[in-house]
């Protein structure tokens, strides 16, 4: 995965619950736990802020989403 497709994807997920989706956008892969899962992207909007973002955190490989959260203050 890529990440641009991440990026598209936390995109499809945050408008899905209808929460904001603020720029700028800041997308890192890393191992979580890496004895148990393998990479994982972690895509935040608003990062410069750090309030009214979204976290999604999305497997690298499945490309399915494992998580996803909004910080509103």
């Amino acid at each position: 995965m890529s990440r641009d497709e991440a990026i598209e994807k936390a995109r499809e997920v945050t408008v899905e619950e209808g929460w904001p989706w603020i720029e700028p956008v800041e997308a890192a892969k890393r191992r979580e736990f890496p004895w148990l899962w393998p990479n994982t992207w972690r895509v935040e909007t608003n990062c410069q802020a750090k309030i009214r973002s979204v976290r999604v955190y999305i497997d690298d490989v499945t490309k399915q989403v494992k998580r996803i959260g909004f910080v509103a203050y």
